[in-house]
Order: C-alpha cells, then structure tokens, then sequence
C-alpha cells in the first residue's frame, strides 16, 4: 500500500481554551503528512467503526492511511483537497507486509 501513499494532508489541532474560556481557531499541527486517498468508510465494517468511535448519523464516516501517527489524535482536522474532516480514531493495520496506521473520520456536518 505504500505506492498509494502520494496525497498529502494537513493535520490542524485546536490550541487549549484560554483562562476566560475562549476557543482559539485550529491551528495547522502537521503539514505535508503523506497518506492514500480519504475515501468512504467500506460498509463491511462501518457498524463496528461507528460503534467504537461512536459516530452518529448524519456524519458520513471516511478512512486513510499513513505509514507514522506523527502525534495525531482524536479531535484534530485533517485537510485533504480543502475538506476538513475530524479525525475520531487511529490505530494500528496490519497489511501483512508492513503495519500502517488507519486514520477514522468524519466530515462536519453544518447547519
């Protein structure tokens, strides 16, 4: 799966609330990540992804795949082709011949 890896994503992290409560705007955190394409969530597993991460409808559920987590965790916003997706999950996939790291995400829903 390596080949695929030729998009490359930037990973934005919300910076802590200040001492008055205020949200600051998400700043970028990792840029140039290389990962395959963000492609739907494939339907053999999408009820046990939804129930691990707790992803409720109407959030559509995506995946991508990176070679390092490079310190990406739940709640960061990956940026792909200037779509901002929320990152619920990573863990660990084993491709039989190299182990690469399953991104889970959602896309925001607004209103």
């Amino acid at each position: 799966m390596q080949r695929a890896m030729r998009c490359e994503v930037t990973i934005k992290r919300r910076p802590p609330a200040t001492s008055n409560g205020v949200q600051g705007v998400p700043e970028v955190h990792i840029s140039s990540l290389k990962t395959t394409p963000v492609d739907p969530f494939a339907s053999d597993r999408m009820l046990e992804i939804r129930e691990a991460y707790k992803i409720e409808f109407p959030y559509n559920v995506y995946a991508c795949y990176c070679e390092a987590t490079n310190d990406i965790r739940s709640g960061d916003i990956l940026v792909y082709n200037g779509i901002e997706y929320v990152v619920c999950g990573v863990a660990a996939w084993d491709d039989g011949d190299e182990t690469l790291y399953e991104l889970v995400l959602k896309d925001t829903v607004t209103t």
